[in-house]
C-alpha cells in the first residue's frame, strides 16, 4: 500500500490592491448586520445629545464652611465654595478664597453664608476725608446688637455730673461688636464707625471721661 502524501504547499500569493478590496468587501458582507446595529446606536446617541438641555451657567462663590464669629480672622479652613446660578449670586460676592483669607469678619456668619464685602472689616474708610474709629461701649450686650451698616447716635454719660449728651449723630457702623465675648455689663464692647476726623476726636475725648452708649436711627 502506497503511503498518502500531503499536497504540496500552495505558495503565498502577493497581496494586491484588487485582492485587498475583494477581502474588504467580503468582510463587510459578513459583518453588515453588526455594522448596521452600531450605526443605529451611534445615530441614537447623537440625537439624544442634541436634544439634551444645555448645562446651566454657574458661578463659584466663597461661603462660610461653618458658623463664624464676628471679629474672627478668616483662615482657609473657614471657607468653602459653592456653584450658584448667576441670578442667585449676591452683588460683590467673593469668588476667590485667597482674597478673603487673613481678613477680619465684620460680624457673625452662619454656615453656608455667601461672603460679600459687607461681611468683612473695612481696611479703610470708604469716603474721602473720613476715618474709621473705634467706639468703646459700656455694655457689651449693646455692642453685640450693633451690625455693619447701622446708623447710630452716640451718647456720653458723665459719671461725675450724671448728665448725658449727644456726642455724634448718624454715625455709620463699619463693624459690629467685636473683640469681647463677655456679656457682663461694665466689661465693655467695641464697634468700629466711619466718621470725619473731628468726630473721631470728640468720640475719643468722650470715651476717656464718660460712659458711651448708642441709640439706633
Amino acid at each position: 500500500m502506497t503511503p498518502r502524501t500531503s499536497p504540496p504547499a500552495r505558495p503565498d500569493r502577493p497581496l494586491t490592491a484588487r485582492s485587498w478590496v475583494v477581502g474588504f468587501r467580503r468582510a463587510l458582507r459578513r459583518h453588515r448586520r453588526k455594522l448596521a446595529i452600531l450605526t443605529t446606536l451611534a445615530a441614537v446617541l447623537t440625537g439624544l445629545t442634541a436634544l439634551a438641555p444645555p448645562r446651566p451657567d454657574t458661578v463659584s462663590v466663597v461661603t462660610a464652611a461653618r458658623v463664624l464669629e464676628g471679629g474672627h480672622t478668616v483662615t482657609s479652613d473657614d471657607l468653602a465654595q459653592v456653584a450658584l446660578p448667576p441670578q442667585a449670586v449676591p452683588d460683590g460676592a467673593w469668588t476667590d478664597p485667597a482674597e478673603v483669607i487673613g481678613r477680619t469678619l465684620a460680624g457673625p456668619l452662619p454656615a453656608r453664608q455667601v461672603l460679600v464685602p459687607a461681611s468683612l472689616l473695612r481696611e479703610r474708610a470708604s469716603g474721602t476725608g473720613m476715618v474709621v474709629a473705634p467706639l468703646p461701649l459700656a455694655d457689651p450686650r449693646v455692642a453685640q446688637l450693633v451690625e455693619a451698616g447701622d446708623q447710630l447716635d452716640v451718647l456720653a454719660a458723665d459719671s461725675q455730673s450724671g448728665k448725658t449728651k449727644v456726642v455724634a449723630t448718624a454715625v455709620r457702623v463699619v463693624a459690629g461688636g467685636i473683640g469681647n465675648d463677655s456679656d457682663t455689663p461694665g466689661s465693655g464692647g467695641l464697634v468700629l464707625v466711619e466718621v470725619d476726623p473731628a468726630t473721631a476726636t470728640a468720640l475719643a475725648a468722650a470715651a476717656a471721661t464718660s460712659t458711651l452708649s448708642v441709640v439706633w436711627r
